[in-house]
């Protein structure tokens, strides 16, 4: 009887993790892959920056997010958080903005984007 409940709860296990697919790769992974293999690393922030702020134009979060993680620089990085910000509040994804706003590091920076967001 232990052994047939043991087989089932395994069985049940199994089952429910085939039905969960991976999120789909965003449009912009070649060009995120291309980014991350730059040996530069300012060239590569530059890179990661002029991804993010075209993700956000499209707009795909994920991409912005992608881009704005693996950016080394901190003022590089707030930089392009506060272009896709405001590219994505243009876009009409204005929690989406907001979220990415608050990643800046630089406190004075994110106060002014975030007062930029608010007056759009």
């Amino acid at each position: 009887m232990r052994q047939c409940v043991i087989v089932l709860v395994t069985g049940m296990l199994l089952a429910g993790c085939a039905h969960r697919q991976p999120a789909p790769p965003t449009p912009y992974a070649d060009r995120l892959a291309a980014a991350k293999d730059i040996a530069d690393r300012p060239s590569r922030d530059q890179a990661l920056h002029d991804i993010a702020v075209d993700a956000a134009a499209a707009p795909d979060v994920v991409a912005v997010r992608e881009a704005l993680k693996d950016i080394a620089s901190s003022a590089v990085h707030d930089e392009a958080a506060e272009d896709a910000a405001v590219r994505l509040k243009q876009s009409g994804q204005t929690r989406a903005a907001l979220e990415v706003a608050s990643r800046i590091t630089n406190g004075q920076k994110r106060d002014e984007t975030m007062r930029e967001l608010s007056e759009r």
